[in-house]
């Protein structure tokens, strides 16, 4: 009995030694290669452990990286046993996402479409031909004349989102206490349902079952959801074994019966929309005048979640900005007073357009906060990286390469006084004074977000109905400096941003 015991410990020992070496076979790859690395990190997990076990977000982790080595061009680093290389130069980040975008194709974050059905013509997902083709497509829905179109519908949330502050302020003494994140993504959630699907979100008279509440269940910050993103998007691999997918299943059935009730109502009625649905069937109605409703759900549910959450966050962030710099405030009232002057006081999609400054305070909160924590791009053809250090390293296929925004936006190399609030820096004198690829709210290259005129015009409604109407300034709920809440995939501010909203 004593042999067998000591048999089965050999064995096992020997079983969890091979597992060992297995996966941490990869890690003196870097070394060998010369690359600097990040010293210290668990075994196997790499820069992942802290995220999987909810200490830190993503961005917090990719942001420490990128000061780990300040003067490096590169840094090797870990996910799940496999080496990824994380790039600071933003002559590399050129290469990647515009120079030799033909090497870069894919994104990096990875979805089971078998699992998540509705992303399938999503153009963040996509690639080659089917993606060339798909975005082509939503390029054509959000040309200006149609943005002008749809803007028509951003105006109506506007005066429902203006009714409802109204409302709240009177309420509380003229000063209303808020968590503006929460307030943004009724706004940008009716936008979606108004202008994506051509319903009534009900966003500002209800808190279940809206859009609101949907597009929650996608990116709420809760532990369970943290697990089951970090398994979809850093080990695909298990999420497939796990039928684990990244959109909720309640969400899925949700798109699907609002897009079927739509056109089951338009073909019923003959009617039809000023909303995106409209576009897609228009672009896509074959010959015989029949629509996929498959098809079109998938285009709205893109159009949901590009839509939806990043431009409420980033909204937030304006508001933020614009609470604890009262000069910049006071500037952009001036501003949007005048414009609206000489638009007979209506606010529409020229009047926005013309508003210079507006424009320039947005670009510049996203510099200092963006909201996605980082840009991946997996490599499809062999590529070498040569730094201005002269690290050098050959990427072969299949290999992953990371960049992250909030990290380079904020570098001293790069920008003046990073961390202080400069909207000027974005105008027609100073634009050309930063290296274009140290700027990655939207991306860039040929994958820039092809969402990215929809949400500053969206945003622009949001911020001019807001400061036209109102004063804002810090609460002191809001936790400053921001941390970060470590179970959200998005850089979302823990306890929220709190302000004061008071009516001129």
């Amino acid at each position: 009995m004593d042999i067998f015991y000591l048999l089965l410990s050999t064995i096992l020992c020997i079983l969890l030694y091979i597992i060992y070496r297995y996966l941490t076979r990869n890690q003196d790859y870097w070394e060998k290669l010369g690359v600097p690395t990040i010293r210290n990190s668990v075994p196997y997990f790499g820069y992942t452990w802290p995220i999987l076990m909810q200490r830190k977000c993503s961005g917090e982790i990719y942001h420490e990286i990128y000061e780990s080595n300040p003067n490096c061009s590169m840094i090797g680093i870990y996910n799940c046993g496999e080496p990824e290389l994380y790039i600071r130069d933003p002559d590399l980040i050129k290469a990647v996402m515009q120079t030799n975008f033909s090497n870069f194709q894919v994104n990096g974050l990875e979805f089971n479409l078998e699992l998540d059905p509705l992303l399938k013509l999503n153009p963040f997902v996509n690639v080659g031909e089917k993606w060339k083709n798909g975005r082509a497509a939503l390029t054509n829905t959000m040309s200006a004349s149609k943005l002008k179109n749809m803007s028509l519908t951003i105006k109506v949330v506007s005066e429902k989102y203006l009714k409802y502050l109204n409302k709240n302020v009177k309420q509380n003494n003229n000063t209303w206490e808020t968590d503006v994140q929460a307030l943004f993504a009724r706004f940008t959630a009716e936008v979606v349902a108004g202008v994506g699907f051509g319903v009534d979100g009900e966003c500002f008279v209800k808190d279940t079952g809206t859009f609101v509440d949907m597009g929650n269940k996608i990116f709420e910050p809760t532990k369970l959801n943290a697990l089951k993103q970090f398994i979809t998007l850093f080990v695909p691999s298990l999420a497939k074994i796990l039928g684990t997918g990244f959109l909720p299943r309640e969400f899925d059935f949700y798109c699907r019966r609002v897009v079927s009730d739509v056109l089951k109502s338009r073909k019923q009625t003959g009617l039809r929309g000023n909303d995106f649905i409209q576009h897609i069937c228009d672009l896509y109605k074959s010959e015989n005048g029949e629509i996929d409703e498959d098809f079109v759900t998938c285009h709205a549910t893109s159009f949901y979640i590009d839509g939806y959450l990043t431009s409420s966050y980033t909204l937030s962030r304006v508001a933020y900005h614009l609470s604890i710099y009262p000069d910049v405030q006071n500037k952009l009232r001036d501003e949007i007073k005048e414009i609206l002057g000489k638009h007979q006081g209506s606010l529409t999609y020229d009047a926005i357009q013309d508003m210079k400054y507006l424009d320039l305070v947005i670009k510049e909160s996203m510099r200092m906060s963006p909201v996605v924590s980082s840009l991946q791009k997996v490599c499809t053809t062999e590529f070498k990286f040569v730094g201005y250090d002269g690290v050098e390293y050959l990427m072969k296929p299949g290999s992953k390469v990371i960049m992250c925004p909030s990290a380079i936006h904020l570098d001293s190399k790069y920008w003046d006084n990073p961390e202080d609030f400069i909207p000027e820096r974005f105008d027609d004198e100073h634009k050309n004074e930063f290296h274009k690829f140290t700027y990655l709210s939207f991306g860039a290259g040929p994958r820039l977000c092809v969402g990215m005129r929809m949400a500053m015009t969206q945003m622009k409604f949001a911020i001019v109905t807001l400061i036209d109407n109102f004063s804002i300034t810090l609460s002191s709920k809001t936790k400053v400096p921001f941390t970060f809440d470590p179970v959200g995939i998005l850089n979302i501010p823990k306890g929220g941003i709190w302000l004061n909203i008071k009516a001129l």
